[in-house]
This record gives structure tokens, sequence and C-alpha cells, in this order.
């Protein structure tokens, strides 16, 4: 249906927002990825940062098995 509406010229492919037509505000991230990774280090020791797409960072943390008493 898309493709024939789009092919006949009848209807626009997607709607258009006109309060989305400006593009969206860039922000300084609040850490950069050391800064989260040291962070995150204090809290969790042995954690692991990698880093992502689009300035985000995944943290990988393994609880440390203890022996029972």
């Amino acid at each position: 249906m898309f493709f024939t509406n789009r092919l006949l010229g009848s209807t626009s492919w997607f709607a258009k927002d006109p309060a989305r037509a400006s593009m969206p505000v860039v922000m300084d991230p609040p850490l950069t990825t050391r800064q989260a990774a040291r962070q995150a280090a204090a809290v969790l020791p042995g954690v692991r940062v990698r880093r992502l797409l689009f300035w985000r960072y995944l943290l990988i943390w393994h609880k440390p098995i203890t022996p029972e008493s």
C-alpha cells in the first residue's frame, strides 16, 4: 500500500511533523567514558568498560565468588 501510494504520488512517504523540522540539539555528555570508568572502578573493583556507538558505554562487572563460612 505504501509503495502504491508513493508511485501514484497521492500521499507523502511519511507524515511530516512541522514541530520536528529542525535537527535535535546536541548536548555535551555529563561524563566522558574515562571519567565514567574511574567512577565505576571506585565502586565496583574489577569493572571493565566497553565503548559503544554514539558515545555510550557498557560496564561489565562480575561479582566475586566468596567462600561460604
